[in-house]
């Protein structure tokens, strides 16, 4: 005659994705990844963060660029126009400016 067995579930034991704070569980189910809601929070708030943030980067690195440059464009205007007052008063001919306007071409529609 042969005995039957009942196996009982074993408690895994996880560790929290947010924390590493070990978390019993019964052994049904899935496997807990985090030890309370709050860090599940956290922790998809932080993915989507970073996520964002990879998407962001080049447009940022530009927005940044261009602010750069510009600054260095208004920066150059204001210190040619205090060299000239400088000169004028002076009675020497001003320097002429080394920034030009972009031209811009006006695009006529295909006919």
């Amino acid at each position: 005659m042969t005995k039957s067995v009942t196996k009982r579930p074993r408690k895994r034991v996880a560790r929290c994705d947010w924390c590493g704070e070990k978390i019993a569980s019964s052994g049904r189910g899935r496997t807990p990844r985090f030890c309370s809601a709050s860090h599940r929070q956290r922790a998809y708030e932080y993915r989507k963060l970073k996520l964002a943030q990879a998407v962001r980067s080049p447009l940022a690195a530009l927005k940044n660029d261009l602010a750069e440059t510009e600054l260095k464009r208004l920066i150059a205007r204001e210190v040619t126009a205090m060299v000239n007052r400088a000169l004028a008063e002076r009675g020497v001919p001003p320097i002429p400016s080394a920034h030009k306007p972009p031209q811009l071409k006006l695009l006529k529609p295909d006919e």
